[in-house]
């Protein structure tokens, strides 16, 4: 195998390598897409780009005039915001976003609904001339903007978030969400104990974080046993069965995330041990894709969706889902802060009824959801379609932890050194928001 000169053994990985194989990733990525297709591209993710800028700079424009209604100091930060949301608007329809005015306005009210909620707690805090009464009011009016990071962007499994926008299910929460591709389970993680981010969306074995100390906690289980997550190598590979990878270089995402623990349980169901294979942390998709096309690993473990893309191109094989590692599991889960938790558990209340509101729309309407995978993860609509036929049966109807699962992940936190001992379920998870109970 090719190492081009890195060792891979000796160096930190969440650094240098990880930048070279993003700038691998970005070159290997042009060099196969053709100009028309690149430009086709380009103008979807402008057009979702200006529909989300369009949507939030609506929301800020309403926010800011309920505020000001309260505080004439702020008229005109609010006349401002509302200039800034007419000429996003404007650039929205002229890129030609995928957002019908009728819809716009739903989520605008839905949203607007959130504003008015704030705004009458804050009116009732002003006559009351009592200072912490305001100050919580105006939290209230501030909360309606939430920000989510994503364990990996372009995984299908995280498509509900993209859903729960696109349809309104947040909004009618009172919610304006902004999301971002943070890479791993660890930066979700680290982005929440910063503070930057308000949810996240993670891994059951990154439940051993919130065990070491995270100030995040898991609120609700989305995804059962991992199908969307499998061994990839190239389409003309040497390597042409599970036993071929023992002593082999696999890219996962980061140190203690899914991909790694299931890269991991893979080595040792297989009666290699966990060092039977040499785990390298590269960070999102593309860069693993990247070096692997390049050759610079043997396979990856990362979303079926991305095996099932390279298969669609002739360029790489899905050698197995990671599901028959792992057949009670908990894949996915919803994290928050735990003092979000404590000091606001109806926001909480409100984005998990979003969430789960999508994932049952995701459930019952496979044509809505393949049109938004292909516009949002840029998928041919045949592998949209095959995407969702593979793994929808995965995603939980009511969020709940499922005890057997728990039992599988705690011992595969002591069974891997993550942790010495097994953890409470307090340590890890808590109950209080789930069963998800859905609105009609």
């Amino acid at each position: 195998m090719d190492m081009r000169g890195i060792d891979l053994v000796g160096v930190e990985y969440g650094g240098l390598v990880s930048s070279l194989f993003n700038a691998a990733g970005a070159a290997v990525d042009v060099a196969q897409q053709s100009q028309a297709e690149q430009s086709a591209n380009n103008k979807r993710d402008a057009a979702i780009a200006a529909d989300r800028a369009a949507t939030n700079a609506v929301w800020h424009a309403n926010a800011s005039a309920a505020t000001a209604q309260l505080d004439p100091k702020r008229a005109g930060a609010a006349k401002a915001d509302k200039m800034a949301a007419d000429k996003a608007v404007q650039v929205q329809d002229k890129t030609g976003a995928e957002m019908p005015t009728s819809k716009r306005d739903e989520r605008v009210k839905a949203a607007q609904a959130g504003v008015d909620a704030a705004e009458a707690d804050m009116q009732d805090a002003l006559r009351s001339d009592d200072k912490a009464k305001q100050m919580s009011a105006q939290a209230h009016l501030d909360a309606a903007h939430q920000t989510l990071g994503k364990a990996q962007g372009t995984a299908w499994t995280f498509l509900p978030v993209d859903i729960g926008v696109a349809q309104g299910f947040f909004a009618k929460q009172g919610l304006d969400i902004d999301s971002a591709d943070l890479g791993g389970d660890a930066k979700v993680q680290q982005a929440l104990a910063s503070g930057s981010i308000d949810f996240g969306l993670g891994s059951g074995p990154g439940l051993a974080f919130v065990a070491k100390g995270s100030p995040a906690i898991g609120v609700a289980a989305f995804a059962g046993p991992p199908r969307n997550i499998s061994a990839i190598v190239l389409h003309n590979s040497n390597i042409q069965n599970i036993a071929d990878l023992k002593g082999q270089t696999i890219a996962v995402s980061t140190t203690g995330s899914l991909s790694d623990w299931l890269a991991k349980q893979m080595a040792i169901q297989e009666g290699w041990g966990q060092d039977g294979i040499r785990a390298v942390p590269l960070g999102a998709i593309p860069t693993s894709v990247a070096a692997l096309k390049t050759k610079q690993v043997d396979a990856v473990v990362l979303a079926t969706e991305a095996g099932f893309r390279l298969e669609e191109q002739k360029e790489g094989r899905v050698l197995a889902t990671m599901d028959r590692y792992a057949p009670n599991f908990i894949t996915h889960v919803v994290f928050a802060q735990k003092s979000l938790v404590q000091s606001n558990p109806g926001l909480v209340t409100r984005f998990l009824r979003g969430f789960f509101d999508a994932i049952a729309f995701v459930k019952t309407h496979k044509e809505e959801t393949s049109r938004l995978a292909e516009r949002v993860l840029l998928m041919s609509p045949s592998l949209a379609r095959r995407v969702y036929d593979f793994e929808a049966g995965m995603f939980s109807d009511d969020g709940r932890f499922e005890p057997l699962a728990i039992r599988t992940l705690k011992q595969s936190f002591i069974d891997m050194k993550t942790l010495r001992s097994e953890p409470t379920d307090a340590e890890l998870f808590t109950t209080q928001f789930v069963p998800i109970k859905r609105q009609p």
